[in-house]
Protein backbone atom coordinates (compact mmCIF):
# COMPACT_ATOMS: atom_id res chain seq x y z
CA UNK A 1 0.00 0.00 0.00
CA UNK A 2 1.07 3.77 -0.20
CA UNK A 3 1.56 4.17 3.58
CA UNK A 4 4.02 0.70 3.61
CA UNK A 5 5.89 2.38 0.68
CA UNK A 6 6.53 5.79 2.28
CA UNK A 7 7.64 4.54 5.67
CA UNK A 8 9.99 2.63 3.37
CA UNK A 9 11.12 4.92 1.63
CA UNK A 10 11.59 7.01 4.69
CA UNK A 11 13.91 4.37 6.28
CA UNK A 12 15.91 4.19 3.52
CA UNK A 13 16.21 7.75 3.14
CA UNK A 14 17.24 8.32 6.96
CA UNK A 15 19.96 5.38 6.52
CA UNK A 16 21.42 6.93 3.63
CA UNK A 17 21.89 10.44 5.25
CA UNK A 18 23.88 8.15 8.10
CA UNK A 19 25.72 6.40 5.12
CA UNK A 20 26.65 9.72 3.02
CA UNK A 21 27.87 11.65 6.64
CA UNK A 22 29.87 7.99 7.21
CA UNK A 23 31.27 8.52 3.65
CA UNK A 24 32.17 12.33 3.77
CA UNK A 25 33.97 11.66 6.65
CA UNK A 26 35.74 8.68 5.34
CA UNK A 27 37.03 9.92 2.34
CA UNK A 28 39.53 12.46 4.05
CA UNK A 29 40.30 10.50 6.86
CA UNK A 30 41.01 7.30 5.33
CA UNK A 31 40.71 7.16 1.09
CA UNK A 32 43.00 10.00 0.76
CA UNK A 33 45.80 8.63 3.16
CA UNK A 34 45.40 5.30 1.30
CA UNK A 35 45.60 6.74 -1.88
CA UNK A 36 48.80 8.79 -0.92
CA UNK A 37 50.40 5.79 0.96
CA UNK A 38 50.28 7.26 4.35
CA UNK A 39 50.64 5.58 7.61
CA UNK A 40 47.28 4.07 8.58
CA UNK A 41 47.99 3.04 11.82
CA UNK A 42 48.35 4.37 15.21
CA UNK A 43 51.39 2.77 15.64
CA UNK A 44 52.96 3.22 12.10
CA UNK A 45 51.44 7.32 12.68
CA UNK A 46 53.61 7.49 15.59
CA UNK A 47 56.56 5.83 14.50
CA UNK A 48 57.10 7.29 11.60
CA UNK A 49 58.91 10.69 10.67
CA UNK A 50 56.61 11.39 7.71
CA UNK A 51 58.36 14.54 6.67
CA UNK A 52 60.92 12.37 5.73
CA UNK A 53 60.18 10.30 2.69
CA UNK A 54 57.33 12.45 1.45
CA UNK A 55 57.15 16.03 -0.43
CA UNK A 56 56.03 18.69 2.01
CA UNK A 57 52.11 18.93 0.74
CA UNK A 58 51.63 14.61 1.35
CA UNK A 59 53.66 15.04 4.65
CA UNK A 60 50.97 17.88 5.82
CA UNK A 61 48.11 15.48 4.63
CA UNK A 62 49.68 12.44 5.92
CA UNK A 63 50.24 14.33 9.45
CA UNK A 64 46.84 15.57 9.83
CA UNK A 65 45.13 12.76 8.95
CA UNK A 66 46.90 11.06 11.25
CA UNK A 67 45.99 13.48 14.40
CA UNK A 68 42.63 13.46 13.13
CA UNK A 69 42.09 9.35 13.34
CA UNK A 70 44.01 9.58 16.32
CA UNK A 71 41.25 12.20 18.05
CA UNK A 72 38.04 10.18 16.48
CA UNK A 73 40.32 6.81 17.99
CA UNK A 74 40.04 5.02 14.61
CA UNK A 75 42.95 2.63 14.33
CA UNK A 76 43.05 0.50 11.13
CA UNK A 77 45.51 -1.94 12.45
CA UNK A 78 42.98 -4.99 13.13
CA UNK A 79 41.80 -4.21 9.31
CA UNK A 80 45.23 -3.97 7.42
CA UNK A 81 46.52 -7.48 8.18
CA UNK A 82 46.82 -9.97 5.25
CA UNK A 83 44.40 -12.07 6.79
CA UNK A 84 41.32 -9.11 6.43
CA UNK A 85 42.75 -7.10 3.04
CA UNK A 86 45.53 -7.79 1.53
CA UNK A 87 44.33 -5.81 -1.14
CA UNK A 88 44.62 -2.65 1.11
CA UNK A 89 48.25 -3.68 1.85
CA UNK A 90 49.66 -3.83 -1.46
CA UNK A 91 48.19 -0.83 -3.04
CA UNK A 92 47.82 -1.98 -6.56
CA UNK A 93 47.61 0.51 -9.56
CA UNK A 94 43.72 -0.79 -9.90
CA UNK A 95 42.87 -0.17 -6.17
CA UNK A 96 44.37 3.08 -6.31
CA UNK A 97 42.59 3.82 -9.40
CA UNK A 98 39.14 3.09 -7.24
CA UNK A 99 40.76 5.27 -4.41
CA UNK A 100 40.75 8.06 -6.36
CA UNK A 101 37.20 7.85 -8.24
CA UNK A 102 36.03 7.18 -4.27
CA UNK A 103 37.54 10.98 -3.29
CA UNK A 104 37.35 12.80 -6.28
CA UNK A 105 33.82 11.40 -7.53
CA UNK A 106 31.67 9.66 -5.25
CA UNK A 107 32.38 11.36 -2.46
CA UNK A 108 31.81 14.85 -3.84
CA UNK A 109 29.04 13.54 -4.94
CA UNK A 110 27.81 12.11 -1.49
CA UNK A 111 28.31 15.63 0.08
CA UNK A 112 26.07 16.92 -2.26
CA UNK A 113 23.50 14.26 -2.13
CA UNK A 114 24.05 14.96 1.69
CA UNK A 115 23.23 18.48 1.50
CA UNK A 116 20.20 18.36 -1.30
CA UNK A 117 18.30 15.90 0.62
CA UNK A 118 16.21 19.22 2.56
CA UNK A 119 15.03 19.61 -1.18
CA UNK A 120 14.00 17.67 -3.86
CA UNK A 121 16.76 15.06 -4.92
CA UNK A 122 14.70 13.34 -7.86
CA UNK A 123 17.02 15.54 -10.22
CA UNK A 124 20.18 13.92 -9.11
CA UNK A 125 18.46 10.65 -10.05
CA UNK A 126 20.82 9.15 -13.27
CA UNK A 127 24.05 10.72 -11.55
CA UNK A 128 22.77 8.70 -8.19
CA UNK A 129 22.36 5.84 -10.23
CA UNK A 130 25.42 5.48 -12.34
CA UNK A 131 27.50 6.45 -10.00
CA UNK A 132 26.24 3.88 -7.14
CA UNK A 133 26.03 1.43 -9.82
CA UNK A 134 30.21 2.27 -10.37
CA UNK A 135 30.86 1.84 -6.44
CA UNK A 136 29.01 -1.67 -6.78
CA UNK A 137 31.29 -2.75 -9.24
CA UNK A 138 34.33 -1.35 -7.44
CA UNK A 139 33.44 -2.92 -4.27
CA UNK A 140 32.26 -6.08 -5.74
CA UNK A 141 35.64 -6.24 -7.94
CA UNK A 142 37.56 -5.47 -4.61
CA UNK A 143 35.87 -8.28 -2.72
CA UNK A 144 36.76 -10.75 -5.45
CA UNK A 145 39.93 -9.82 -5.54
CA UNK A 146 40.56 -10.30 -1.69
CA UNK A 147 38.70 -13.44 -1.82
CA UNK A 148 40.52 -15.07 -5.03
CA UNK A 149 43.42 -12.94 -5.61
CA UNK A 150 46.85 -14.20 -5.97
CA UNK A 151 47.13 -13.25 -2.16
CA UNK A 152 43.54 -13.94 -0.95
CA UNK A 153 42.42 -13.32 2.35
CA UNK A 154 41.90 -15.79 4.96
CA UNK A 155 38.91 -13.91 6.27
CA UNK A 156 36.72 -12.53 3.71
CA UNK A 157 33.52 -12.31 5.95
CA UNK A 158 35.40 -9.61 8.51
CA UNK A 159 36.75 -7.63 5.56
CA UNK A 160 32.64 -8.20 4.33
CA UNK A 161 32.31 -7.14 7.93
CA UNK A 162 34.10 -3.54 8.03
CA UNK A 163 32.82 -2.52 4.28
CA UNK A 164 29.26 -2.78 5.12
CA UNK A 165 28.46 0.46 5.16
CA UNK A 166 29.84 0.81 1.86
CA UNK A 167 27.70 -2.67 0.60
CA UNK A 168 24.51 -1.20 1.45
CA UNK A 169 24.41 2.07 0.93
CA UNK A 170 25.06 2.13 -2.93
CA UNK A 171 22.33 -0.46 -3.14
CA UNK A 172 20.45 1.64 -1.01
CA UNK A 173 21.12 4.77 -3.33
CA UNK A 174 19.90 2.86 -5.84
CA UNK A 175 16.97 1.56 -4.20
CA UNK A 176 15.45 4.93 -3.41
CA UNK A 177 16.14 6.37 -6.57
CA UNK A 178 14.82 3.89 -8.64
CA UNK A 179 11.60 4.74 -10.94
CA UNK A 180 8.65 3.96 -8.94
CA UNK A 181 6.78 1.72 -11.25
CA UNK A 182 3.34 2.62 -8.87
CA UNK A 183 3.11 6.42 -9.75
CA UNK A 184 3.95 5.86 -12.92
CA UNK A 185 1.16 3.46 -14.20
CA UNK A 186 -1.21 5.06 -12.15
CA UNK A 187 -0.70 8.13 -13.87
CA UNK A 188 -0.85 6.11 -17.17
CA UNK A 189 -4.35 4.63 -16.23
Amino acid sequence: TQSTWGFQKMLVKAFLVVFLVFRVVVVPVIDVPMLLECPLTAAQCSAVQITSALNTTSAGICSTTCKIREAMHVDLAEYLTPDIDPLAIANPFHMQFILAYYIFVWGPFCLLLLLSFPFNTMYLRVPAVMLSSMACFALAQMTAENAMGSRPAKSVHLYMLYNIMDYLGPLAMLWYFRRDDRKHRMKQE
